[in-house]
């Protein structure tokens, strides 16, 4: 599987790409970025998921929402981890795609996850291949999110 992940994150918090895109490799997924690519809209068409992480401290964002749109016309699916004080209206996407998180509190954001991979457990107990790699993507989703928080934890004590 191909994943598209495109972010919004102030240049101290880029790592967790980095991070997020070792850990989708190890899983077997094939990862391009929004920074990465020469060609987005050819990437996200050709791509089975897409991610998009967006933050409250990045003023790119813009970019993300223009390729959430593009992804969302193309019908692929996303997985959008966006900070609680970003205003998102413009886009109109399933809410089941979306993970609000607040790094001050990221436990919600985390017990959401946790239901979301339980619930896809409880519609088709016999996972096939796909919905095994959506689960795992929930996952890594998660480690992100995680990682945001230590980000912020580590922003407090400066």
């Amino acid at each position: 599987m191909k994943v598209f992940v495109s972010y919004s994150l102030d240049k101290s918090e880029e790592f967790i790409i980095t991070i997020l895109s070792r850990e989708l490799k190890k899983q077997n997924f094939v990862v391009e970025t929004s920074y990465s690519s020469d060609n987005n809209e050819l990437d996200i068409n050709s791509s089975d998921l897409f991610i998009g992480i967006v933050s409250e401290y990045k003023n790119d964002k813009d970019k993300i929402f223009k390729e959430i749109i593009f992804a969302k016309e193309k019908e692929v699916p996303i997985l959008l981890l966006i900070e609680k004080n970003v205003e998102f209206n413009e886009i109109n996407i399933n809410e089941e795609s979306i993970i609000p998180f607040d790094r001050e509190n990221i436990n919600d954001a985390m017990d959401l996850i946790k239901k979301k991979i339980n619930t896809k457990q409880d519609i088709d107990n016999t996972f096939n291949k796909k919905d095994d790699k959506i689960a795992s993507v929930l996952i890594i989703g998660g480690i992100a999110l995680a990682l945001l928080l230590v980000l912020s934890l580590l922003n407090k004590d400066e």
